[in-house]
């Protein structure tokens, strides 16, 4: 019927398929492929036109479409609509850009060219016509001139020569679609028809029997220049997110350039897919050795004069190390081989980090647990430990702020310090109750220990108390040593020589073993380098006492000379 207001003929269809409607505006109306199942069980799936009024998005999905319907069929025929209008279009240009396409989307369009049905509709638009036949004639006569004019495409060209062979040897592969003009069912029984109608003899495939292997992606060349250039920027997008460490913005990215990779087939894709992968390999291992080396970093250790080494370890400190862990999960998730990354490398470096966790957590353990000791270097190897073990125990106690994961270490550890607290006062009490005057050794460990603990630890009433009861006691016992050395020197004894001689040895014996008490002691509470002012007081009275036991023998050294001259006057005199 004709549409009023524009001496345009047009058709409609009267009781239209539903999703199959026939559109006359300049949009196209097919958006999408939809499907419709004939009387002979014979599946049309309706597709979006190339090169139509929808952009070249569109061509993408449907040629990706096309490519995805072939993987799942059985047999394949293709039916191919060409509007007469598109002939004179750019000279011709446009019929030759849909018969380079029909010989892209098979790898062997001379031996599957029976597949293919073509369908010209809109003959009118070639000039009058009373039958089929006078619309052939017309038909031929212009695709010949398209044929035959200089320039030709490669790909086109043997596409346009079938069509002429089918039309001049009316092989029933090429028809036209007028309302008024074609026998309807002729057309469908060339479209249907899975077998060749062409031979005489027994019946031959006139369609694909595996798509999957024979059908391949074809676009125009517009869709085909913009997919390049949408995956070069998605490319450069990838790169700035990974520079950026915007990893979850960078595997999205990298999904869609893996999709694109599995649904197209296309070395251009493929390349931009290999180096993706290199770049996450580039990146990757950066990340992987900085996240080694911030675990390492946050290690307990000892520096060189023995005590923990100085730590910055912080919260932020924390969540990078577990930042780069998730990284590494993302890497783990691309579900490609990334170069120089491990599939399992998330997994590993937490599982790094968990032996870390465990040997901060057994340097809590032994720095805490009891020790007891009555030498320079014993004094120094229980104070370090300890030391380290407050350190560790610092470490684990950010650990938690850091994540709840960890709160479980942390606990331990709280329940370790505590414990050492009990036993450091139970030992202290005792010997601050019943040490005598040779566990003064004993007396000065313990009070290390109590400082260290009041110190380092939070405080508490009974530790402090103690701590002044042990002080207290370790003063009395310094005392009474210092008063030892100076009644070892007080009493010269008998004036006789020989008597005077033995009794001087016996006193400076006993001198020397109270001195040499005062200096192991002193070089016990010296151990400690990294003490505070609790053991520097216990020192400097042991010095003090050193100091008054010499200056005692220096007096008893005085007196002798004294002596030994009187002795001497007498026997000038006598």
């Amino acid at each position: 019927q004709g549409e009023a207001g524009t001496g345009r003929l047009v058709w409609e269809a009267v009781n239209p398929v539903p999703g199959f409607e026939v559109g006359h505006d300049q949009a196209s109306k097919t958006k999408s492929f939809r499907h419709w199942t004939s009387a002979s069980s014979v599946v049309y799936l309706d597709a979006p036109g190339f090169e139509d009024t929808d952009g070249p998005e569109v061509d993408i999905a449907t040629a990706v479409v096309f490519r995805e319907v072939a993987k799942v069929c059985n047999r394949l025929r293709f039916a191919v609509l060409i509007g007469c209008t598109s002939l004179d279009h750019a000279r011709g240009g446009a019929v030759r850009k849909v018969a380079d396409m029909v010989f892209k989307v098979v790898k062997d369009f001379e031996k599957h060219k029976t597949a293919f049905t073509f369908l010209f509709t809109k003959t009118e638009a070639l000039g009058p016509a009373q039958t089929a036949l006078e619309a052939k004639e017309l038909l031929r006569d212009r695709l010949q001139e398209i044929c035959d004019a200089p320039n030709k495409d490669e790909k086109a060209q043997p596409v346009l020569k079938r069509i002429l062979g089918c039309m001049n040897q009316d092989k029933p592969y090429v028809g036209i679609y007028h309302p008024d003009l074609s026998d309807v069912p002729t057309l469908r029984s060339m479209v249907e028809s899975f077998e060749r109608l062409d031979t005489g003899g027994s019946p031959r495939s006139a369609a694909i029997s595996s798509p999957s292997t024979v059908v391949c992606m074809s676009m125009p060349f517009e869709a085909e220049s913009k997919l390049r250039l949408d995956v070069g920027a998605l490319s450069e997008e990838l790169n700035v997110a990974l520079e950026s460490l915007r990893c979850t913005q960078a595997e999205r990215l990298f999904g869609t350039l893996r999709l694109l990779r599995e649904r197209i087939d296309d070395p251009f894709l493929s390349a931009a897919h290999d180096a993706a992968i290199k770049c996450w390999g580039e990146h990757g291992t950066a990340w992987l050795h900085r996240t080694y080396e911030q675990i390492e970093s946050g290690k307990v250790g000892l520096g060189p004069d023995g005590y923990p080494s100085a730590n910055c370890f912080s919260v932020d400190h924390g969540q990078e190390i577990l930042r780069g862990i998730a990284r590494l999960q993302v890497l783990n998730r691309l579900e490609v081989t990334v170069p120089g990354v491990s599939p399992d490398a998330a997994k590993e470096a937490f599982s790094q980090l968990e032996q870390y966790q465990s040997c901060i957590l057994g340097n809590v353990h032994n720095g805490f647990s009891p020790k007891h000791g009555s030498t320079h270097a014993e004094f120094k190897d229980a104070h370090q430990s300890r030391a380290l073990a407050f350190s560790a125990l610092g470490m684990l106690r950010t650990w938690a702020k850091v994540h709840s994961e960890f709160s479980h270490e942390a606990e331990q550890a709280e329940a370790a310090l505590r414990q050492s607290q009990e036993q450091a006062l139970a030992a202290a009490a005792e010997l601050a109750t019943s040490a005598g005057e040779s566990d003064v050794s004993a007396l000065a460990f313990a009070f290390m220990q109590l400082s260290q603990l009041q110190e380092m630890a939070p405080a508490r009433d009974d530790c402090a108390e103690m701590l002044s009861q042990c002080k207290q006691r370790f003063q009395e016992a310094i005392g009474t040593v210092q008063k030892d050395a100076a009644s070892a020197l007080g009493t010269p004894g008998d004036c006789e020589e020989a008597g005077f001689r033995l009794v001087c040895e016996a006193e400076l014996a006993r001198y020397s073993s109270s001195l040499n008490r005062l200096g192991h002691v002193h070089s016990l509470l010296s151990a400690p380098q990294h003490d505070g002012g609790t053991l520097a007081e216990l020192r400097d009275a042991v010095q003090a006492s050193t100091s008054s036991a010499l200056k005692t023998a220096k007096l008893y050294l005085h007196k002798i000379q004294n002596e030994v001259e009187g002795i001497a006057a007498s026997d000038v005199a006598a």
